[in-house]
Formats: C-alpha cells, sequence, structure tokens
C-alpha cells in the first residue's frame, strides 16, 4: 500500500520542480546584462509587493517595518547570491588571464554555460594555445640562433683567415717579385733585356690585379650594386661554372627592373649558399636558377639533382649554417623562404615583398 504513495510524492515533486527548471532556461537565454537587471528588479519588486500587502492588511507599524525589511534583506541576499553566481565564471577568466600573463602558458579556462563568457572562454583559449605554441617555436629557434651566430663568427674568423693567406701567398708574393724585378730591372745594361724583364712584371702585375678583383667580387661583388641582380647571378654562374665543370647550370631570370637594394644582395646570398650548398652536399649533376616578379613580389627558386637532406633534422639541430643564414636573410627583408628536399633532390623557393 505504501508503493502509490512514493509515487504520488515523487510525481509532485517532480511537478513542483518542472516551473521552476522552465523559469531557469528562459533566464539562461536573456543576455547577461538583462539577467543582472532581473536579480535586481525582483527583489525590489517583492518589497514593494511586502509594503502593500502589509498596508492591506493593517498591520501595527512595528511589525510592518520588521516584515518589510525582512523581505528586502532577503531579496537583497537572494539578488547578491544569482549576481555572484553569473559573475563566478567571468572571475575565473580573470584568474587565468593573469595566469597568462605571469607567464603560466599551459593555463586554461573552464567553458562556462552563458553564450557571452563562452565566447570570451573560446577566445581566450585559443589566446593562450597561440601564445604557448610561439613560446615553443620560440624556445626551439633560440638556441639555433645562438648556434648560429656563434658559427656565423667562426665563419667571420675563417673567411678572413682565408683572406688573410691568399692576400700573402697571392698579392704579397706577387708584390715581392715586382719589387725584386723591378731592382733587377735596374742594374740590367741592355735595353731589350730591360723591355723582356718589364713584360715579365706586367704579366706580375696584371695575375695580382685579377686575385685583387676575384677577392673583391667574393667580399662584395661591385656589378650587383651597379648593374643589378640579373647581371650579378649571371656572372656568379658563369664563375661557379668554372669551378664546378661537372655540374651544369641553367640559369633564368625574367627580372626587367631593379629591386630595392636589401632585396637584391638577400636573394644573391640565398641564391649562392643554395648553389653551394648543392655543390658541396648534394652530390648534384645539375642546378636550375629562376627568378621572376609576381605581382609585388620578387621569386627565386634553386632546384638541384641530388641526393636530399632531412630538412626538418638540419634545422633544429642547427648545426646547418647555411639554411639558418638563408632564413634569416629571407625574413630580415620580409620574406618567405621553403626548403624542401627528397631522394630526388633539394628546392629552395623564396618570395620577398617590393
Amino acid at each position: 500500500m505504501a508503493k502509490p504513495a512514493v509515487d504520488t510524492v515523487s510525481t509532485e515533486h517532480i511537478e513542483h520542480r518542472e516551473p521552476l527548471r522552465s523559469l531557469q532556461s528562459r533566464l539562461s537565454r536573456l543576455d547577461l546584462a538583462t539577467r543582472l537587471v532581473v536579480a535586481v528588479a525582483v527583489p525590489a519588486a517583492v518589497v514593494l509587493l511586502a509594503l502593500v500587502v502589509v498596508r492591506s492588511a493593517g498591520l501595527p507599524a512595528p511589525w510592518a517595518w520588521f516584515i518589510v525589511a525582512a523581505t528586502a534583506a532577503a531579496g537583497i541576499a537572494m539578488a547578491a547570491a544569482y549576481v555572484r553566481r553569473e559573475l563566478s565564471p567571468l572571475y575565473d577568466l580573470q584568474r587565468v588571464a593573469v595566469r597568462l600573463i605571469d607567464g603560466e602558458l599551459d593555463a586554461r579556462p573552464v567553458l562556462p554555460g552563458t553564450p557571452e563568457l563562452a565566447a570570451v572562454a573560446t577566445a581566450l583559449d585559443q589566446l593562450a594555445g597561440e601564445l604557448q605554441a610561439s613560446h615553443e617555436e620560440l624556445g626551439i629557434r633560440a638556441p639555433a640562433r645562438t648556434r648560429l651566430l656563434e658559427q656565423l663568427i667562426n665563419a667571420q674568423e675563417e673567411e678572413r683567415k682565408r683572406i688573410a693567406r691568399e692576400l700573402h701567398d697571392g698579392v704579397g708574393q706577387a708584390l715581392l717579385s715586382l719589387m725584386v724585378g723591378l731592382k733587377l730591372i735596374a742594374n740590367i745594361d741592355s735595353l731589350d733585356d730591360a723591355h723582356a724583364k718589364a713584360e715579365d712584371l706586367r704579366g706580375v702585375v696584371s695575375e695580382s690585379l685579377e686575385q685583387v678583383r676575384s677577392l673583391s667580387r667574393e667580399l662584395r661583388p661591385s656589378v650587383l650594386d651597379d648593374l643589378g641582380l640579373a647581371v650579378a647571378l649571371d656572372r656568379y654562374v658563369k664563375e661557379f661554372a668554372g669551378r664546378h665543370p661537372s655540374i651544369a647550370v641553367d640559369l633564368h631570370c625574367d627580372l626587367t627592373d631593379r629591386v630595392p637594394s636589401v632585396v637584391e644582395t638577400a636573394l644573391y646570398r640565398i641564391v649562392q649558399e643554395a648553389m653551394t650548398n648543392a655543390a658541396r652536399h648534394g652530390q648534384c649533376n645539375t642546378i636550375g636558377v629562376l627568378l621572376s616578379r609576381r605581382d609585388r613580389a620578387v621569386q627565386a627558386i634553386v632546384e638541384d639533382d641530388g641526393v636530399g637532406f632531412d630538412v626538418d633534422a638540419a634545422r633544429e639541430s642547427g648545426t646547418s649554417v647555411g639554411i639558418h643564414g638563408m632564413v634569416e636573410r629571407a625574413e630580415l627583408v620580409g620574406g618567405e623562404i621553403v626548403i624542401e628536399s627528397g631522394v630526388g633532390g633539394t628546392t629552395v623557393f623564396v618570395e620577398v615583398p617590393v
């Protein structure tokens, strides 16, 4: 006999809760500002209703004021609790933002139920993810840049040693021979012998001048400043073919106008580095170089048919000065560089806005 009574009580309890759930559902569809206004307006309306009831009931003044005050206190407490409940997700978002500012990039907000704060939490979560990804990328690139700087300094010192050695062994020896030859000419009695010795010395001077010009072109090709990138690359390709006769180089340059000097220098060095890497490490037979202008950008492509390498491993290890140097040069002029490599060879693609 007790079972129907339990069922009746449960049914009545659910029926009593249905209007409350319906009211909560309707409130949840309102925006946050409207819900806060309702939270303040409802207690005020209840207090006014209490005044009307007390006045119509004709209660004594102390009891009337007590009932009104109790109603007002209860309404204010309920409104404060509701406002605190509604603003609690906002305080959580504030705490997450403070943690992100303090460097805790793994902090993530919990999505609140209200649509407005949920949108803010989603945006904050995306921002936190991007900050963490950027921080991790910087953590990878910072040591690589440090190693790159060290290797660049070492490379500069090695280049200075090479230039000093070439100046000493080449130009220095030539000048010494020239000085000795001039002394010999001063002691030669025969005019024909003096003319012959002068011709020999002229050959020494010509060879020394060519060595100085070659060193100058390696340091900074003047033709790049005087005639532009297309002519400078054409001359470099010819010199490259002379140093690497077993590699066929195909150059196509569609640049008709000059581009800014910093862009020309960056592209020249990137192409130079890509060709040098292909000849030194790629074991290639052919190299193709293409330069073209597309809208407001200059594109350069260097391809070879060598053995290829693991680009990601080389970049993460930080041991490849050439790759990091090309990336740094492209980024300094606002460009982008993509390096793809496999069994069939390596492709270096760079695009710089002009």
